[in-house]
C-alpha cells in the first residue's frame, strides 16, 4: 500500500467519533464493520512500517501522519496483528501535543462526558449571550420578518415613495443615490415626479422595487437578495423585460441588492447590475431619521436600524469574539458537533448559550464568505475579468492563455476555455488553482498525460476532483492562519498576494502547462 492507497482508503470509510471520551476527540473504525478486510489489514501494516515511534501515558504506539491526521491501530495492548481498530485524531489532539502543550485531561482516558464550562464560562462567550439577552424588542421580532426580503422591500418601498406618509418626498432617494454615488459612477439626477412599484403579476415582473421617472428620464431597478440565492436566469429575465419595454428611457440603472454588495453569479449579470449593499441602506435610514420626523416613524425607524444591524448586516466585531472563543476551547468546539444534542450536554445550556454555541460552530463559513468576498474586490481592483464562478470559488480567464491553445491547435474558435485560473475559498483555507475541466474536448485528448506543476496537490478528499483536474495549487491562506489570525491579517494576506505573487503564478503555470500540451500533441503526430 502506498501514501496514496492509504489516504485513499481513509477517505472512503466512515468514522465514527468515540463519544464515551469526548475530551480525546478522535474517530474509530471497526475491521468487522468494514466491506474491505483487505484494504484494512494493508492500512493497518502501512501505519506499522511507515510510522513513527509516539506514546500515549506509558504505552508505545506507533503513530502515522497525513494531511493533518495522524492514524494508529488498537487495542494498543494486542500484537498488531490482532489490534482491529484504526483510530485517527487531528494531529493536534495526539497525547503527544497535549503533553507538550500542557493540556492533557484531568481525568486522564476515562469515560467522561463533555463539561461546557470552559466555554459557558469564557468572559467572551458571557458577553455575546448577554449582547442576545440584552436586544432591544422590535416589531420585526414578533412579526417573524428577520429572512423575508419582502418585508424589507416593503420597507424600502415605503421610504423610497415621495407620497408617503412620512412626508418627507423624494429624501431617501436622494440620499440613497449620494451613498451609490460612493461607490460607483452614477450621473446626477433630478428626483421630481417619479413612481415606484413592487412586483408584477408575470414571472418577468417579479422586480423586487422599479422607480420610473413621470418624464420617462430614468429608471432604477432594484433586486433584493437577503437571505434566498438567484434563480436560474432572473436577472437576465428581468433585464431583457426592462430593455424591451423601457428601452426608450434614456437613463436606466440596475442594482443589486445584498447584505454584503456582492456581485450577481453569472458574468453576463455582473456586467449589467452594480452591486450595493444594506451598509448603503442602513447609512441612508440613519440619515433619513435624523429630518424632522413624527415620533411613530422615529421609533420605527430606530427598530428597523436595530433590525439590519442584528440580523443583515455582518458584525465583524461580534465575527472576532465568536473567534477568540473558537481558538481558545477549539478542542472542545472539534468534539462538540458530534455531542450538541445528547442529554449531558443538553442540560448544561439554556435556549440563548445553545444558539451562541451554534453560532460559534459556524463562524468559520462567516470567515469563508468575508474572503470570499474579499478576493472579487480585489479582482476588480486588480483588472482581471471574472470567467466563472459559483458559491465558494470563482475564476478568470488566464492572460494569453486563450491565444496559445488556438494557435497551437489544441482549441477551437467556438470552444469553452478548458482551463481557468481559479480562486478557492473554504472555512480552513484560501487557495488558488489551475483547473483544467474534465468534460472538455481537449481533457479527452489528454487524459491520463498531464501532469501537476506546482509542488502542492490539491486537498485529498475534495469533491469536485471529479470535475477537475487541478494542475497548478498555491495555498495563499493556511489553515492554522485562518484559525489564528484577524480576518483583517487574513484579507491583507489576499491583498499581499494579488499585489505581488499573481501575475508571476499565472505567467509560470500557463508557460508550464502549454509546453506540456504542446508537447503531447507534437509526439502524438510524430511518425
Amino acid at each position: 500500500m502506498t501514501e496514496e492507497d492509504f489516504q485513499n482508503f481513509a477517505n472512503h470509510v466512515d468514522w465514527t467519533f468515540a463519544k464515551s471520551v469526548p475530551n480525546w476527540p478522535h474517530f474509530y473504525i471497526v475491521e468487522k464493520e468494514l466491506d474491505d478486510l483487505d484494504a484494512y489489514a494493508a492500512a493497518r501494516v502501512f501505519i506499522r512500517d511507515q510510522g513513527y515511534d509516539g506514546h500515549f501515558f506509558d504505552l508505545d504506539v506507533r503513530y502515522y501522519d497525513v494531511d493533518g491526521w495522524t492514524y494508529w491501530s488498537s487495542p494498543l495492548a494486542k500484537p498488531v496483528e490482532d489490534q482491529y481498530m484504526i483510530n485517527r485524531c487531528r494531529k493536534e489532539y495526539t497525547w503527544d501535543a497535549l503533553s507538550s502543550a500542557g493540556e492533557l485531561p484531568s481525568e486522564e482516558f476515562q469515560e467522561e462526558g463533555l463539561s461546557l464550562s470552559p466555554v459557558l464560562e469564557d468572559q467572551d462567550f458571557q458577553s455575546l449571550v448577554r449582547d442576545s439577552r440584552g436586544s432591544a424588542f422590535t416589531v420585526f421580532d414578533v412579526l417573524g420578518t428577520a429572512d423575508y426580503e419582502i418585508r424589507h422591500s416593503n420597507v424600502l418601498s415605503w421610504l423610497l415613495d415621495r407620497e408617503g406618509n412620512h412626508g418627507k418626498g423624494s429624501s431617501f432617494l436622494e440620499m440613497l443615490w449620494e451613498e451609490i454615488s460612493r461607490e460607483h459612477t452614477v450621473p446626477s439626477c433630478t428626483f421630481g415626479n417619479y413612481q415606484v412599484s413592487r412586483e408584477g403579476e408575470n414571472e418577468d415582473e417579479k422586480i423586487d422595487l422599479l422607480l420610473v421617472s413621470e418624464e420617462r428620464e430614468w429608471i432604477i431597478v432594484i433586486e433584493n437578495k437577503l437571505f434566498s440565492p438567484e434563480t436560474g436566469d432572473q436577472l437576465d429575465r428581468y433585464f431583457r423585460y426592462i430593455e424591451s419595454r423601457y428601452g426608450d428611457i434614456p437613463e436606466r440603472f440596475y442594482f443589486y441588492l445584498t447584505p454584503d454588495g456582492i456581485s450577481p453569479d453569472r458574468e453576463e449579470d455582473e456586467a449589467r447590475w452594480l452591486p450595493i449593499s444594506y451598509q448603503f441602506i442602513r447609512t441612508s435610514v440613519a440619515q433619513f431619521a435624523n429630518g424632522n420626523l413624527s415620533d411613530r416613524i422615529q421609533d420605527f425607524l430606530a427598530q428597523y436600524l436595530e433590525h439590519i444591524d442584528r440580523n443583515v448586516l455582518k458584525g465583524t466585531e461580534k465575527v472576532e469574539r465568536q473567534r477568540n472563543v473558537l481558538r481558545r476551547h477549539a478542542k472542545l468546539f472539534h468534539a462538540l458537533p458530534f455531542l450538541l444534542n445528547t442529554d449531558s450536554v443538553l442540560k448544561q445550556y439554556d435556549d440563548e448559550e445553545f444558539e451562541q454555541l451554534k453560532s460559534i460552530l459556524a463562524v468559520q463559513n462567516e470567515v469563508e464568505r468575508e474572503l470570499f468576498d474579499f478576493a472579487k474586490q480585489m479582482r476588480a481592483k486588480h483588472g482581471y475579468r471574472r470567467y466563472s464562478g459559483l458559491g465558494h470559488w470563482f475564476t478568470i480567464e488566464p492572460p494569453q492563455l486563450r491565444e496559445r491553445l488556438s494557435g497551437s491547435g489544441l482549441l477551437e474558435s467556438e470552444e469553452e476555455l478548458p482551463i481557468v485560473f481559479a480562486f478557492d475559498s473554504r472555512p480552513d483555507w484560501f487557495a488558488v488553482e489551475m483547473w483544467l475541466y474534465k468534460k472538455s474536448p481537449l481533457y479527452r485528448k489528454v487524459r491520463g498525460q498531464t501532469s501537476r506543476i506546482s509542488e502542492e496537490g490539491p486537498e485529498q478528499n475534495r469533491s469536485d476532483l471529479h470535475l477537475v483536474e487541478v494542475l497548478f495549487r498555491r495555498t495563499v491562506v493556511h489553515s492554522d492562519q485562518i484559525i489564528e489570525e484577524s480576518l483583517d491579517q487574513l484579507k491583507e494576506r489576499i491583498a499581499s498576494y494579488f499585489d505581488t505573487q499573481l501575475r508571476a503564478d499565472l505567467e509560470k503555470s500557463v508557460d508550464a502547462i502549454c509546453s506540456q500540451l504542446e508537447s503531447i500533441t507534437r509526439f502524438k503526430h510524430e511518425p
